[in-house]
């Protein structure tokens, strides 16, 4: 998974090896809500496959997720740290899935995103807020840190 998220170019590339979850859709989301607007062929009150990513602690839309990891594919970007996840189930921000791991990468700007994996599928991502890679690995503890942290290139 870590070659994989250091190569991908789209977010396509990157989909293609995620857990879709199934989440309740409706068809005028109220303001502030976890609930995505239903696509075309849906109505509310349907689950809808759905790659959860979370930013500054908020639920994103599923436009914004698309666009955000294709700017992030686009760019140059390395491996900071892998660790494991504690607890293991469960959900970030009562929205992304936990994973078994968490990959962090550092993009050439020094701001950092966590995917989480799970049963060698990509569970969900969060961009952290502008966080650096530092900064998202704060509350790690080192007894779970696996690989990391790695300096810039």
């Amino acid at each position: 998974m870590v070659r994989l998220l250091g190569t991908a170019n789209t977010t396509a590339e990157i989909l293609q090896h995620a857990q879709l979850t199934p989440t309740e859709c409706r068809d005028q989301p109220p303001p502030l809500s976890l609930f995505p607007k239903c696509p075309p062929g849906s109505r509310s009150g349907d689950f809808i496959p759905l790659f959860r990513m979370a930013d500054c602690e908020q639920a994103t839309e599923v436009e914004v997720i698309e666009k955000a990891l294709n700017d992030w594919a686009a760019r140059p970007r390395s491996l900071y740290a892998v660790y494991r996840e504690e607890p293991a189930g469960g959900y970030l921000f009562n929205w992304v899935p936990r994973g078994e791991y968490g990959i962090i990468y550092r993009s050439e700007n020094g701001v950092a995103i966590t995917f989480h994996v799970a049963r060698g599928v990509i569970v969900g991502a969060g961009p952290g807020c502008g966080s650096t890679p530092e900064g998202l690995l704060q509350g790690v503890t080192p007894d779970r840190i696996l690989l990391g942290p790695l300096s810039a290139p």
